[in-house]
């Protein structure tokens, strides 16, 4: 039996084929594309997480830095310098700090050195240098230095644990004694933590008035233009009263005439200023006056500050200024400056006929502004333990007094990031 041929394959289509390879070069190609693509994105990922990183570094380690500022901003304003672990560094007037092993979370370190120069000026300097690490190795570095400048004591018109204001018609507003104009801008602010430490009465205040947690005492007829704040935190410093190895002059307490308008400031010192009857002290030049003990003006006697003259008062006693007062000619405020001295009480009783046109510092001491009389209107500003308003008082706290330097605390006045060839090398 023959068995037949078995039947031959019949060749592929050529456009069969054709098709076939076309798609396979297609496949092949978008393959390609997308690997490119994958590999591009996952190299773009790795670029952009690795650019998150350092960013993420510098940002922790210039966070870093300002801790260091505001670490030695707070050793310098309560001065504990010499007991939050500052030390030398060799450099006069420089103290130096550092603090390492910060955990920053995801195996990440951090550390800031920060140095304080320039401790007895008014303007010392603070260089803070932040540094964070991972993996054992540093990621970024960054320094900023601020230069400070003494704040003045003079910042809020009036300022005191306690402040309590009874009279029927008070009025506290602001003023540029420089201009004349009327700002509207008072400050009343109390330093205590403990509640009806202000009671304001039936004042009218045009301005803010700051606690420290508590809402200040009112009376349906009180007026307050500006906010109330409860955040409120300032430090009274003690005033030291001035050696008496400077050149003093001797000065009996009486009336008469005290400066030169031609030798520049002079001090003076007494145990006590009395002045009573007609008596009348005037002031003729730059004047610096130490009084030890009292100051007593009664009846129509007056201190009379002439016009481009000025007068600061240190005072260890009890203050009472009746009479006339203590008449300030020039009208601007900070031509008259009196500090109370006595670390323990004094008391202030401003009760004269005239304006008063002054700035009062007397952390210790209960003060007390009279109003009435021939006027009734302070220019100015008062800081005490507390300080008390009666009758018909106006009070304009004087702005200017807020660029009065000489405070014990600081403030920045210039902050700058240091680059390239500013930047410090070591500590």
């Amino acid at each position: 039996m023959n068995t037949p041929p078995l039947p031959r394959a019949r060749p592929l289509d050529r456009n069969l084929q054709e098709k076939r390879g076309s798609v396979l070069i297609v496949t092949v190609v978008f393959a390609t594309i997308a690997a490119l693509g994958i590999g591009s994105y996952i190299r773009l990922a790795g670029t952009e997480m690795r650019m998150a990183h350092a960013q993420l570094y510098s940002n922790a380690s210039l966070n870093l830095a300002e801790a260091g500022i505001e670490e030695a901003l707070y050793a310098i304003n309560l001065s504990s310098l010499a007991e939050e672990g500052w030390g030398g560094n060799g450099e006069p007037g420089a103290l130096v700090k550092s603090v390492d092993g910060l955990d920053l979370g995801h195996g990440g370190r951090g550390a800031f050195r920060v140095r304080v120069s320039g401790l007895n000026s008014q303007s010392p300097v603070i260089l803070s240098e932040g540094e964070v690490f991972s993996g054992g190795e540093r990621r970024s570095i960054r320094q900023i230095e601020i230069v400070l400048s003494s704040r003045s004591l003079f910042a809020n018109g009036i300022m005191a644990d306690r402040i309590m204001m009874r009279g029927g018609n008070i009025e506290i507003n602001s003023i540029n004694s420089e201009t004349g104009e009327i700002l509207g801008n008072a400050k009343v602010a109390s330093t205590s933590l403990e509640e009806s430490s202000m009671d304001l009465g039936n004042a009218k205040i045009y301005g803010s008035v700051a606690t420290r947690g508590w809402d200040p005492a009112m009376r349906p007829n009180s007026v307050i233009t500006g906010e109330i704040t409860d955040d409120f935190n300032s430090d009274l410093p003690a005033v030291i009263m001035p050696e008496s190895d400077l050149p003093y002059h001797y000065y009996d307490g009486g009336p008469g005439a005290l400066g030169d308008f031609d030798v520049g400031t002079l001090h003076f010192w007494t145990s006590n200023l009395n002045l009573s009857g007609g008596d009348e002290l005037r002031v003729q030049g730059d004047v610096v006056l130490r009084v030890d003990n009292d100051i007593d003006i009664t009846g129509e006697a007056r201190i009379t500050i002439e016009p481009g003259a000025s007068l600061t008062i240190y005072v260890d006693g009890d203050v009472f200024i009746g009479g006339t007062g203590l008449v300030n000619q020039s009208g601007i405020p900070s031509n008259l400056q009196m500090y109370g001295t006595n670390p323990e009480s004094q008391s202030f009783a401003l009760a004269g006929t005239a304006a008063w046109h002054g700035a009062l510092y007397a952390p210790t001491a209960d003060v007390e502004l009279r109003g009435g009389g021939g006027s009734g209107v302070f220019y100015g500003a008062v800081v005490g333990k507390e300080v008390t308003l009666r009758g018909g008082t106006t009070f304009y706290y004087d702005e200017k007094l807020a660029e009065l330097a000489g405070g014990t605390t600081f403030a920045m006045a210039n902050w700058r990031e240091l680059f390239g060839e500013d930047r410090y090398s070591s500590f």
